[in-house]
């Protein structure tokens, strides 16, 4: 077993190790990986949440077992922007020049900035505004609402995470991980998580499942989802009153689920 780190902003995880082939999911910047075995430049790796893909090589960093479990452990900071520029000192520093949204960071504070601290990584600096404390956050069910809508309009993208494009589960996943909360990365195991509610009990927070869909609520009818039906992130609704009401969504609803009273 091998143990490495993502370099970059983010990575595919793909299904195989191909560069045309699909998407599964993405694996943000200074994520730790276990690394089963390696194939034409690429590695099959797991998250700590045992999700799995094959990555490509060369925007891992290898590190040893210690360093891999100090990295699952010791990341206090979370990106709060949806993209975070790095500083550095030399223009021509092999980093990426920005980082995504609810990435987790390890830090070191550094003057009126922060110092990325991973084995082997640059001297690179990220603004004080961009980042959050874990424990500094605060979650309400209108504060996930206001999150939602910051992100109306973002792209539909098949296995995405970040700003630049998200699928209905990566969209649940970065909102709430933005909170400090660890949901799992795919609708079949998101709808296990927290406590089941009635349709009619839904509120602002809860997520909703459909047939392979999940969106978050913002009110007691109304819901955000990245859809691929629907351009991307948008609000629709549950009331057929209402002007963006979806029926073959409403014909499809599931269950409801509270995560945040849950945790």
């Amino acid at each position: 077993m091998n143990y490495a780190y993502v370099t970059t902003n983010l990575i595919d995880l793909n299904a195989k190790p191909e560069f045309n082939t699909e998407r599964l999911s993405q694996v943000l910047f200074g994520e730790a990986l276990k690394v089963h075995k390696e194939t034409n430049g690429y590695c099959f790796v797991s998250q700590s949440d045992k999700y799995s893909g094959w990555v490509d090589k060369r925007f891992l960093y290898f590190i040893d077992m210690e360093k891999y479990n100090n990295l699952l452990t010791n990341k206090n900071y979370i990106i709060k922007s949806k993209t975070a520029e790095l500083i550095a000192d030399d223009d021509y520093c092999p980093i990426p020049y920005f980082l995504f949204y609810s990435t987790r960071l390890r830090l070191v504070e550094s003057g009126d900035n922060f110092q990325l601290s991973y084995p082997g990584y640059p001297s690179v600096l990220i603004k004080k505004e961009h980042i959050i404390h874990i424990d500094e956050i605060e979650i309400t069910p209108e504060i996930i609402k206001n999150e939602c809508m910051r992100f109306l309009g973002v792209p539909y993208l098949w296995g995405g995470v970040t700003p630049f494009g998200f699928d209905c589960s990566g969209f649940v996943k970065a909102v709430f991980k933005r909170y400090g909360y660890k949901l799992p990365r795919d609708t079949k195991d998101q709808i296990k998580v927290g406590s089941e509610i009635d349709r009619g009990q839904i509120e602002k927070g809860d997520l909703l499942f459909f047939n392979r869909h999940v969106a978050i609520a913002i009110s007691n009818k109304r819901y955000v989802h990245s859809s691929i039906s629907g351009a991307g992130v948008r609000v629709n609704s549950l009331d057929k009153n209402d002007f963006n009401y979806r029926q073959d969504l409403d014909r499809e609803f599931k269950i409801a689920r509270r995560v945040i009273d849950a945790s």
